[in-house]
């Protein structure tokens, strides 16, 4: 669980540090991604993170909370994604694709980079 934990926040960071910097470039990136494939295809992304996330978060007791309710959100938003109305998860998308401001991308960038560092902390230090 360990790995998986360690893979994650580093994933996190990654994606952080590309938001912040390279803000365009990963939201071009992104939304080519996300293009092809269809929505209930990707909510196995953040059903397989949340799973992880509360898997793991019972194996790392320092941070059972943090993890816990990350791996809450995670497969919240899984679920949203396969049962969720497709016109408002288009809407969704449209608006992180297209119509979202720099400094909201920027912000998440920083969250993400925050969230990751924090868990390899965590992670490593035990």
């Amino acid at each position: 669980m360990r790995i998986l934990l360690d893979f994650l926040s580093l994933i996190w960071i990654a994606l952080g540090v590309m938001l912040i910097l390279h803000t365009e470039m990963t939201r071009n990136y992104l939304r080519a991604l996300f293009a092809k494939t269809q929505t209930r295809v990707l909510a196995a992304v953040p059903l397989t993170i949340g799973l992880v996330l509360l898997a793991g978060s019972f194996s790392q007791p320092e941070m059972f909370w943090l993890l816990f309710i990350l791996g809450l959100l995670a497969v919240s938003k899984g679920i949203y994604f396969v049962f969720g109305p497709a016109i408002q998860i288009k809407s969704l998308q449209d608006w992180w694709f297209e119509r979202a401001d720099e400094r909201a991308l920027r912000l998440w960038g920083i969250i993400c980079l925050l969230l990751g560092v924090t868990v390899l902390f965590y992670v490593v230090r035990t």
